[in-house]
């Protein structure tokens, strides 16, 4: 198993597990306390969903290694994009399913996602640093 794939893995799965407890959060907030469980069923669908996603995201890891830029602003661009994907993913699924973007409970499914994405992108410390030194060490000029 290459690291970036390790490293798209857990971004991957924190971002699910994270989505999941923000969602049921800002659910029981914004609905009722009942719906405070759509956070596990969250958690499913999104984790079924979305594995085709770790296609997209391992080449986004192996590409901000190799920007020439600290490993935080690396990490930054890479939060970037995979919100980036993050959005254009559940625009197109409510494209798919008819259903109403502008609608509070995809609101809610937004902002805990792309938090999410943020907060699993800027906790993968220690695989990220050390596929970046690994990375300059074979390219170095």
């Amino acid at each position: 198993m290459s690291k970036q794939f390790k490293i798209a893995l857990a971004i991957w799965i924190r971002t699910i597990l994270i989505d999941g407890v923000i969602t049921s959060i800002l659910f029981s907030v914004s609905k009722e306390i009942g719906f405070a469980l759509s956070g596990l069923v969250i958690m499913g669908i999104g984790g079924i969903l979305t594995i085709p996603l770790l296609i997209i995201i391992i080449p986004l890891v192996k590409l901000s290694v190799q920007i020439p830029y600290s490993l935080g602003a690396c990490k930054a661009w890479l939060a970037f994009l995979l919100m980036g994907v993050a959005a254009l993913f559940l625009f197109f699924l409510s494209t798919l399913f008819s259903l109403d973007y502008g609608e509070s409970m995809w609101l809610i499914l937004n902002i805990s996602t792309v938090v999410s994405v943020a907060i699993a992108t800027s906790t993968t410390n220690n695989n990220y640093r050390k596929l970046k030194e690994e990375f300059y060490e074979h390219h170095l000029v």
